[in-house]
């Protein structure tokens, strides 16, 4: 779970403007807990979010030129989630940037 949300929050720090707020919500949804982070900055078109938890994909956006990495995250959270019978899923609004949700049962 750490690598997961380590993940997840460490990307939305790294691509969100400077002073904006980085939500993290949790809620119960009858056998699953939901917990969403949204990087509040970044705009993925319909088109590449599938190629977002892809080994070695980066969005190209401004905001994330100068972040540093391999683009390995995405494709880590979603191979850590999957063995827990969990999923993960995106949004991507212009303007408002992108949510990921993480469904993970609750035992």
């Amino acid at each position: 779970m750490e690598e997961i949300f380590n993940n997840l929050i460490s990307n939305a720090v790294n691509s969100f403007p400077a002073g904006g707020k980085r939500p993290v919500t949790a809620k119960s949804l009858e056998e699953y807990v939901a917990v969403q982070v949204e990087d509040g900055g970044v705009y993925v078109p319909p088109e590449k979010l599938p190629k977002i938890f892809e080994k070695f994909y980066r969005a190209k956006h401004p905001n994330t030129r100068k972040v540093v990495g391999a683009g390995l995250s995405l494709p880590i959270v979603q191979s850590a989630v999957e063995p827990h019978q969990g999923a993960i899923h995106v949004e991507s609004c212009r303007n408002q940037g992108t949510a990921f949700t993480v469904f993970l049962l609750i035992h």
